[in-house]
């Protein structure tokens, strides 16, 4: 590393005469509890007069006129390379510490020095620390506000950082109001001696680049430590490194604006995790590269070798370029479809009830399995950009995952490889979705067979109230009760939502209470065979479920709630039955058998 200065000094000293700017390659603030607690238990315990060692922070001069502060001091600005999280989070618990009344006397001054410097011969501040754009108004808006008017503002915290940046602002507010509650009189000496701890007795290995150095490959060295970089945010910064060298402002624009989009957008969708987004990255990247052998643990050292092998400057600018348009056609889809439970799921779409109701189908099924769809659902989305296909194709899968998953009980990621190396070729041309079509009917024939339905739903021995294929027999039955309704020709399909009904055992859980169904069995033990049956389940409103209890056939029948006033087909069919034992069971079993064999036909 070649450098141009390297010293020690506390923080008074790193920040006289110095500005601090965190460049774009650089990732968001990303410390949450646990690093805070380690730096709150690191400062608390430093002995009394000793200075304590920090990690170093690595700065580079940024080349830009030099700034005259307000108390004729000359500001110099500095990239910082390294040391974001440890900088703001300083900064920040200096805010908390000034936000108490008994600092009022030393605000102006520790404002000056690490919030905000005035200019002289202006009436314009500069901030001491200026963080990535999305993130700075927040900041700014924290710095800026005195005593708990940051709180009643309660500015709009979209992305996932601003909210990490809030949680340090509250953690270290309620740290120290814990402190003031424990020891009233002494509390004004603890937070002075707190602040004299902060600014003087934390030392830093202060690092100064040589000019010739690149951020860009400093960033990769010394971001590998600490809280883990996620694949979108190292690859952001490859792709800003990369449009630096080649000097293409428009290039660097886009991904500043994509990497914006996709941040707000997948925060405003709750699809900001960690795993959510190197999902929709790997899905992104599969959709488009499918021949290049790729997973989740080399996803970055894939696409960046992919980027880097690009020798010719327009070329790598052009392939760049397309990736984000690739990137950016697929974000509001991959939110769509793994949060289609939104009012504005599919806005815009002229098919959007249809695609929300078969997207919400999906995640009835079993949500993992989704992600074995993905790039191929992608790939026909960006290729198409035609609702009626992406409809479609979304249909299949959850045919799909039906007769595989569900019926078949095939592992989770069968078919995956198929899929996938099916998206690469939707996305060169090579097939169309007619050709998707056949593809996947022919897989689902060869690995998904009537048979296994047959098997499945006439079962005597699967426990279909086990709690892992609860939600799986719910959504059978909840499909059963629509087969009803157009087998009824009924016009206006009622639809049922999921969180209105309830899994109706017609013999009753607990049977030991009734002596009807001892006698219609035979015996307690026939009961305990039959009770979790499929062909012994319906659907109930929870009111209705919560009157049945223990109560003998006909007396659900007849009884209101019962089974004859309910407005479920689901549930008024089984009027029909004049009682209701083992044979009943079975003969259900096996109408339900024909209704699925219909329901996810090929």
């Amino acid at each position: 590393m070649s450098t141009k200065e390297y010293y020690s000094c506390n923080l008074n000293g790193l920040f006289s005469g110095k500005l601090f700017v965190i460049p774009k390659i650089q990732r968001y603030y990303a410390w949450e509890k646990q690093q805070l607690q380690e730096m709150w238990w690191d400062i608390n315990s430093i002995p009394e007069k000793q200075p304590h060692p920090m990690q170093q922070i690595i700065l580079k001069e940024k080349q830009t006129d030099l700034l005259i502060s307000s108390s004729l001091n000359t500001l110099k600005t500095y990239d910082v390379v390294d040391g974001q999280q440890r900088l703001t989070t300083i900064v920040i618990l200096l805010k908390v510490i000034t936000m108490f009344d008994e600092m009022r006397p030393y605000r102006s001054i520790i404002n000056h020095q690490f919030f905000l410097t005035g200019i002289h011969n202006s009436s314009n501040s500069v901030c001491r620390l200026t963080l990535l754009p999305d993130l700075h108004t927040t900041f700014l808006d924290m710095l800026t506000n005195e005593n708990n008017v940051y709180e009643k503002r309660k500015v709009q915290t979209v992305i996932r950082s601003q909210r990490y940046l809030r949680a340090t602002f509250d953690f270290f507010k309620a740290k120290l109001i814990a402190v003031k509650q424990n020891n009233v009189q002494n509390f004004v000496p603890t937070l002075i001696n707190l602040y004299q701890i902060v600014t003087e007795r934390l030392h830093f290995q202060c690092c100064i680049l040589d000019e010739e150095v690149s951020i860009g490959r400093m960033f990769e060295i010394m971001n590998s430590r600490g809280v883990a970089l996620l694949n979108l945010e190292k690859l952001k910064n490859k792709f800003m490194d990369l449009s630096d060298r080649m000097g293409d402002k428009q290039l660097t624009q886009k991904i500043e604006k994509v990497w914006e989009t996709i941040y707000k957008e997948t925060a405003r969708t709750e699809l900001d995790s960690d795993g959510s987004l190197d999902q929709y990255l790997h899905a992104t990247w599969q959709s488009i590269h499918s021949q290049l052998v790729c997973n989740k643990a080399n996803l970055y050292t894939e696409i960046s070798q992919y980027f880097t092998r690009t020798v010719e400057q327009s070329r790598l600018s052009e392939n760049i370029s397309h990736f984000l348009d690739v990137m950016l056609c697929n974000l509001h889809l991959y939110c769509n479809i793994y949060h289609p439970f939104r009012e504005d799921s599919y806005e815009g779409y002229y098919k959007q009830y249809e695609l929300i109701v078969y997207s919400i189908k999906l995640h009835r099924i079993g949500k993992s399995s989704i992600s074995r769809f993905l790039p191929l659902i992608m790939a026909i989305n960006y290729k198409y950009r035609d609702q009626n296909s992406l409809l479609s194709l979304i249909k299949w899968c959850e045919v799909f995952m039906m007769r595989l998953f569900v019926f078949s009980k095939k592992k989770s990621d069968t078919g995956r490889n198929e899929m996938i190396k099916l998206a690469g070729k939707v996305y060169t041309g090579e097939k169309t979705i007619s050709d998707v079509q056949i593809i996947m009917g022919e897989y689902i024939k060869k690995h998904g067979k009537n048979a296994s339905i047959t098997n499945y739903i006439t079962s005597k021995t699967t426990d279909f109230y086990d709690e892992k294929v609860r939600d799986t027999t719910k959504y059978i039955l909840i499909e059963y009760d629509y087969y009803l309704q157009q087998e009824q020709s009924v016009q206006d399909l009622m639809v049922i939502e999921w969180a209105d009904v309830e899994i109706e055992h017609i013999l009753p859980q607990v049977y030991d209470n009734c002596l009807y169904w001892t006698k219609v069995f035979g015996s307690a033990s026939e009961c305990k065979k039959h009770v979790n049956r499929l062909g012994n389940m319906t659907l109930s409103t929870k009111e209705a479920n919560a009157s049945y209890g223990s109560k003998s056939f006909p007396e659900k029948k007849l009884s209101n709630p019962g089974y004859s006033t309910s407005t479920m087909l689901i549930e008024t069919r089984l009027c029909m039955y004049d009682d209701w034992g083992s044979d009943e069971i079975e003969n259900r079993q096996q109408e339900m058998a024909e209704f699925a064999k219909i329901r996810w036909n090929w």
